[in-house]
Parts: structure tokens; sequence; C-alpha cells
């Protein structure tokens, strides 16, 4: 590996990094806003259509979760507040691999393909199984709050696992 190819990939991580230490220290207040920013669009069909686009069902599960508190596959509560917990830290995960993608930006004017390749194959995939996921836990989250007749709100949730609560 060459001095500028060693440059090139320190600064890369440096990145990824900052993106991951941004994203970790969000409040649940902050994540609330963001996930209206991040909310699904219409043309998404709450997440259908990434499965008739990608396939998605066949590799999500194929990507490493690095978060080990809320299991991609089983949820190990099933109340509005720990859906609501799980939701925000969706919005924290794709938030983070946003800001990964726009950190790593100015690289890409003097990066090899591998560079290239390597930024979306580590934060496009990622972004869509979040968009895949959030709007069928928000479908849920509201089917028990209507049952209950009830709102929650973040003051409501624990300390956020990585975060401040304000």
């Amino acid at each position: 590996m060459g001095t500028e190819s060693l440059k090139l990939w320190i600064l890369l991580v440096f990145t990824q990094l900052t993106a991951s230490l941004v994203a970790d220290h969000l409040s649940y207040a902050r994540l609330e806003s963001l996930k209206f920013i991040l909310s699904h669009y219409r043309w998404e069909q709450e997440g259908i259509r990434y499965q008739h686009i990608f396939h998605i069902k066949l590799w999500k599960d194929l990507v490493p979760e690095l978060g080990n508190h809320f299991d991609k596959n089983h949820l190990k509560e099933k109340n509005p507040a720990y859906l609501m917990q799980f939701i925000l830290e969706s919005v924290r995960a794709e938030t983070c691999h946003l800001l990964s993608l726009l950190f790593a930006l100015p690289l890409l004017r003097q990066a090899p393909l591998w560079v290239i390749i390597y930024i979306v194959l580590i934060n496009i995939p990622c972004i869509i199984i979040q968009r895949y996921n959030r709007p069928r836990l928000e479908k849920l989250m509201q089917q028990m709050l209507k049952k209950q007749n009830g709102k929650i709100s973040t003051q409501e949730l624990p300390v956020p696992i990585y975060g401040k609560t304000t």
C-alpha cells in the first residue's frame, strides 16, 4: 500500500469513526426530530419497495449487526416504549450511515474505485435495512398504542444506550 493509499485509508477510517461518534451521542429528543426528517416516503410503500427492488429479505440477515441492544430478528419486548426506543435506535443507525457517506464525500474526488465501492457497500445496505424495518416497527407501535389508547414521548424512555437524555 503506497503512502497516498495509506493516507486515504486513514482519512476514510477517521470519517467513519467521526460519524459514529456524532450519531452515538445524539439524544432521544434529537433522534425524535431526525425521525421526522427521515420518515418514509409514499414511494417506499412502508418498506415494501425495498423487497421488490433489492430483495432485502434474502440478504439483510447477512449484514453484521454492530449494536447488540436490539436484535433485528426478534423483539425482546412487545410494548410501545420498547418499540419507540428500537425505532429511535434505527434512526440513530441510519443517521450514522448517512453521516458516514456525507463525511466521505470529499474523499471521493481523489479516491480510487475500491474506496468508492467500500463506502457504498458499508453504508447503503445498512440504510436500506433501516428504511425497510422502521415503517413496520412504527406500524406495530401504532397498533399497540391504539389498543392502549395511549401516547408515548421520549421523556418516558430510558436513558439512551449511547447518548445523553437531552
